[in-house]
């Protein structure tokens, strides 16, 4: 039996955070490139890049560098201002949700990161902060991402939409669609790339929890999407205790291409692996 557990670092919210390769001063380290973490400062609409082996801070990025442009296209468009207001009161817990996730290129130049208050993908420039492309996704709310093992790819869960965006890295363009579920939520690819698996979570941000309200969460009759064209594997996560809510949060592979991390949505947005289910 394999156990594992995803921790999110976070200092103003629960973030993202990944390991990753960036481009380094000449002075730093060698071939010009250090291992960070990306944590992402969800409120606050930041971006900290980590040293993952002595948790110093080497660089902060604003991720919202655009934020009085986006605000005032969202107030012209009353659609956009209702989801807008919705995932800070929902969602948010009362704060926008400025950044989630945050992918670093395979050149350590940029930084992909995805931002569900204003719907979109962005990638940064390390160096000068500055944004290199953004892509409006489907809908109106942007949530985790995933990036290919090639680096030519992300997958971005479009939450209003009910698919998951398949964007290219080069310029930000959407190449593809995937059908997903009630509320499109985690994505990862195998290690190899060959599939993906994608976990539509239902509504997992109401007070609702007890199992007698779960036809609130997501609708029974349209089980959690799935697409043998695409090769997406859908992962509902067992779920014990015995009494818990059909809607889940949290899936991560733990080590690749062995087991998936999945449960009951926790707090602290901690998961842990299934014994005996197969990643990939």
């Amino acid at each position: 039996m394999t156990w594992c557990t995803r921790t999110f670092l976070a200092l103003l919210a629960v973030g993202a955070g990944i390991a990753a390769t960036l481009v380094a001063p000449a002075s730093g380290a060698s071939k010009g490139k250090r291992d960070v973490l990306v944590v992402s400062n969800n409120w606050a609409g930041t971006a900290d890049l980590v040293d993952p082996y002595g948790f110093e801070r080497v660089k902060r990025l604003d991720v919202i560098p655009d934020r009085a442009q986006r605000l005032a296209e969202i107030e012209a468009d009353p659609t956009a201002r209702f989801y807008y207001d919705s995932v800070r009161r929902l969602v948010g817990e009362g704060h926008d949700q400025y950044v989630d996730d945050g992918f670093v290129s395979r050149n350590g130049r940029v930084v992909y990161f995805s931002r569900p208050s204003f719907a979109d993908v962005v990638a940064i420039d390390v160096k000068s902060g500055r944004i290199r492309w953004r892509t409006h996704v489907d809908g109106y709310r942007a949530d985790h991402m995933a990036l290919s093992p090639d680096g030519r790819r992300l997958l971005v869960s479009a939450s209003t939409a009910r698919v998951v965006d398949v964007l290219e890295t080069r310029g930000g363009k959407i190449v593809g669609r995937i059908p997903s579920g009630d509320a499109p939520h985690e994505n990862n690819f195998s290690r190899d790339g060959t599939r993906i698996f994608h976990a539509s979570i239902g509504t997992v941000y109401t007070d609702t929890d007890e199992p007698s309200q779960d036809a609130t969460k997501s609708s029974p009759s349209r089980p959690q999407g799935r697409s043998p064209a695409s090769r997406l594997a859908t992962i509902r996560s067992a779920c014990a205790p015995a009494r818990c809510a059909s809607a889940r949060c949290g899936d991560a592979p733990c080590t690749p291409g062995s087991r998936l991390a999945g449960g009951p949505k926790a707090p602290d947005g901690a998961g842990r692996a299934e014994p005996g289910r197969r990643g990939a």
